[in-house]
């Protein structure tokens, strides 16, 4: 093998607008809940993912996100590649009121409020 074949192999360059049938990287994204008197607080870590790239559902058992980010034009030379899609599912615990819940999506972080149901908020009991 010459020098120059050496060199030529020695740096992996992969140009995805040339090859659009490369697999696209999917990772579960950095999430953190919190529990407070009134729900429970979830956030979740999403850089480079815009807010009209943010799929979230949810049902009385699950919280399912999906966040996919655009990838910048070029050739990657050398380095890691980023994730092209972020999913997460997350079991839900009875006693959430979904139908409340609240979505904030600042700086590539999504917060979600999901309150307690009525019933099951603690509750003062009158002392006679």
């Amino acid at each position: 093998m010459n020098t120059n074949e050496s060199q030529d192999h020695a740096i992996i360059a992969t140009d995805r607008s040339a090859c659009p049938a490369a697999p696209s990287i999917t990772v579960t994204p950095a999430w953190n809940t919190r529990r407070h008197d009134h729900g429970v607080e979830v956030r979740v870590d999403l850089p480079g993912v815009r807010k009209e790239d943010l799929k979230l559902e949810a049902s009385e058992t699950r919280l399912r996100l999906e966040g996919r980010r655009s990838r910048p034009a070029g050739t990657l030379i050398a380095g890691q590649e980023t994730p092209d899609l972020y999913s997460l599912e997350l079991r839900l615990g009875r006693g959430l009121d979904i139908a409340k819940a609240l979505a904030r999506f600042e700086n590539g972080v999504l917060a979600l409020d999901l309150p307690l149901l009525d019933e099951v908020k603690p509750r003062q009991i009158e002392i006679h």
